[in-house]
This record gives structure tokens, C-alpha cells and sequence, in this order.
């Protein structure tokens, strides 16, 4: 995959039809071509994907050889090529990760789907080396209707075979723990003991509240939280649950144009 597929792929949502798609699509590649050939050379750089547009940015995730190998020898077919316009998304993932290896505990995923986005994670941080476990929960078979957002997005793309696609994507790896089940219930009381890094990616405000509260107690201080749909604005209903909560707690969340929010527990 070359810099230019990382930062020229195209994807947006919520167009009425194909044609003002296609609009929308000219005239991206037509600010593709300017920040990436007109303009001086030091701003000369764009990024277009996953619905964001910067320009004049310096990108260095995308020239990363280390981010690069991790993104991309997690990918199977079946992930769907639009992964890779996630490449921000995932960069702060690992970044993310990076920083937990500083903090006590292990890694959870909270809506693993395929395993993916775990996979990427684990490849970037060399996470076999780490000592660690880390646990990817997941129904594998959609979002319970009692967990739903009032504005459900439809999941009549998901997987069939997602548990089994998860544990071949682990095979081998002994320090991964796949848990199937509903969250906050499929949640051991005792174990991961301690957190060090937590990813929220479940499309249920829900769900998503039920399983802060259950975690944060467990939660070393400095862990790192990425929520994956904080600030995307289909899933508002996320972001309003879970700013209250945090609000509650005296914690802020960071909200980031790729639509992640951020969360550091305090020391406190």
C-alpha cells in the first residue's frame, strides 16, 4: 500500500444520492491535486479520508515503516479495503497503545468485531513481548436490541463467522483472551485486574457507559481510553452518554477530527 492509497482514499457517508457523490468526489480531487502538486512545497501535503479532509500536514504516520507493516500485515480480505482509509484513526490507536505500555495493567477491547483494530494495535507495540494480556470482548453477532442507540445504524454487513474470523486472526497467540458475550455482563469481576489501554468501539451509548463504569475502578492511573465513535456525529448518542459520564466523574474526553475521543484516568 503507497502513501498516495493512505491519503487519497476516498469515503463518505450521507450522501443523498450518486451523483452529488460523485460532485463531492471531483471536487476532493481537485484539492488533492492542488495541495499535492500547486501549491509551495512545504505545505504541500493533503490528507482525504474517513470523511477528513487536512491539508498542509505533516503525515509522518503515513511514512511510518513501523505503523505501516503493522496496518498492513493485520489486513484480510474480509476487513475491506476501506480499513486503510482509517489510517489516521488507527495511528492514534497505536499511538495510544504506546503510551498504556508506561502504565500498569493489560489491554481490552471493548467491541472487537474481526479483531482487527486489536491486531494492529498488537503487531505496532509487539504486544507477545509485553508480558501482558489483552482481552477482545464482543457479542460477534450484532448490537442486542435492549443496547441499541434510538438512531440504530444498520448492521446487516456483519459477519456471520466473526468469532471464528477473531480467534484465527489470534491463533498462536497465547496472551489473548477472546470473550464472547453481551458487554457489561461478559466482563469478568476478576480479571483484567488492572487496565492499562481500553478501546470503546461498540455502537451503543448503552453499552458503552455501563462498560466505563465497570472498568474505571480497574483503570491504572495514566491509562489511556481511545472511544472510537465519541465524535462521529451518526453516533451522537455516544457522545452525549458518554460526556455526561465523564462529566460526572470530573474527567475530560478529548474529541478528535477523526472522530475518536481520548481519555487519560488522572493520577488522582
Amino acid at each position: 500500500m503507497s502513501e498516495d492509497e493512505l491519503h487519497l482514499s476516498l469515503d463518505w457517508q450521507g450522501m443523498p444520492d450518486e451523483e452529488k457523490f460523485h460532485e463531492l468526489e471531483a471536487l476532493l480531487q481537485q484539492l488533492a491535486r492542488i495541495y499535492g502538486q500547486d501549491v509551495s512545497t512545504p505545505y504541500r501535503s493533503i490528507y482525504i479520508g474517513d470523511g477528513l479532509v487536512a491539508a498542509a500536514r505533516t503525515l509522518g504516520f503515513a511514512e511510518d515503516p513501523r505503523f505501516l507493516k503493522a496496518l498492513v500485515s493485520a489486513h484480510r480480505p474480509v476487513d475491506g479495503e476501506y480499513q486503510f482509509r482509517r489510517a489516521w484513526r488507527f495511528h492514534t490507536l497505536c499511538w495510544a497503545a504506546e503510551q498504556a505500555l508506561a502504565t500498569a495493567g493489560d489491554f481490552v477491547e471493548l467491541g472487537a468485531y474481526l479483531g482487527f483494530s486489536a491486531r494492529v494495535v498488537y503487531n505496532y507495540v509487539d504486544f507477545a513481548a509485553s508480558g501482558r494480556r489483552y482481552y477482545l470482548f464482543d457479542t460477534f453477532s450484532g448490537t442486542p436490541e435492549g443496547m441499541r442507540n434510538e438512531s440504530f445504524v444498520s448492521e446487516q454487513e456483519y459477519v456471520a463467522q466473526a468469532e471464528e474470523i477473531a480467534r484465527q486472526r489470534f491463533a498462536g497467540c497465547a496472551e489473548v483472551d477472546i470473550v464472547p458475550g453481551s458487554v457489561p455482563s461478559s466482563i469478568p469481576d476478576a480479571r483484567p485486574e488492572r487496565i492499562a489501554f481500553a478501546h470503546l468501539d461498540m455502537i451503543s451509548a448503552a453499552a458503552e457507559v455501563a462498560a466505563m463504569e465497570k472498568i474505571w475502578p480497574r483503570l491504572s492511573p495514566g491509562a489511556v481510553v481511545i472511544m472510537q465513535c465519541y465524535a462521529l456525529r451518526v453516533f451522537r448518542e455516544q457522545y452525549e452518554a458518554l460526556k455526561a459520564w465523564a462529566q460526572g466523574i470530573g474527567v475530560p474526553i478529548l474529541e478528535l477530527p477523526t472522530g475518536q475521543g481520548v481519555l487519560i484516568k488522572p493520577a488522582r
